[in-house]
């Protein structure tokens, strides 16, 4: 019986306060960072480590909980301690990351090279190479959309342009267009070009 199954067992009240936090935790940073998805026996682990973390640092709201008798007190604290602690750490993470992948101290967090430009949001112009020959013109603004790991590579163009075939200029704004969606099936690559880049 491995030691998880064991303290189900004997403690399962406690089991429970532990892994319900990290939980949360887990799918609330799920939901600000692309992350892998796992089966939920292999984040078992990690949600009761994150749970340990939070009693860790609420020690002093859990030590009130288990001694206070005041019905309003012990509303407030478990929804602290259960809910909205659990809750603002992965934002507190996620900001400490990216504080040390900018300076050096840890490696890139992106999953890949088009993770890394595109959780840049940076406007730009693009010209996708379709697998058919053609060349499609678009600008990529604050409405466009690119899908990140694990399922990188789905694109949303805000709004298409004219694009010469031979020679890749771009032309006028395709008149009404609402933009463009991609799959990564559609096309071989993308070229990427700043907004101060002239098209003609």
């Amino acid at each position: 019986m491995s030691d998880v199954q064991e303290l189900i067992n004997v403690n399962w009240p406690l089991f429970v306060a532990l892994v319900l936090p990290g939980f949360v935790s887990m799918r609330v940073y799920a939901m600000i960072h692309p992350v892998d998805h796992t089966p939920l026996k292999d984040s078992l682990l990690e949600a009761i480590a994150l749970g340990i973390l939070n009693a860790a640092v609420l020690w002093w709201a859990i030590a009130l909980l288990l001694t206070s008798t005041n019905f309003w007190t012990q509303y407030v604290l478990i929804l602290l301690i259960f809910v909205i602690a659990p809750a603002i750490w992965p934002f507190a993470i996620d900001f400490a990351m990216k504080m040390a992948s900018r300076t050096g101290l840890i490696l890139p967090r992106a999953k890949t090279a088009w993770d890394n430009y595109f959780l840049r949001r940076e406007r730009c112009w693009i010209i996708a190479h379709l697998k058919d020959g053609r060349r499609i013109g678009g600008y990529f603004g604050d409405q466009s959309y690119a899908t990140l790991h694990p399922q990188s590579g789905h694109l949303y163009i805000e709004q298409l342009w004219e694009i010469d075939q031979d020679t890749g200029e771009f032309g006028d704004a395709v008149l009404a267009s609402r933009g463009l969606l991609l799959r990564p099936e559609d096309y071989h690559f993308v070229e990427l070009k700043s907004v101060s880049w002239s098209k003609e």
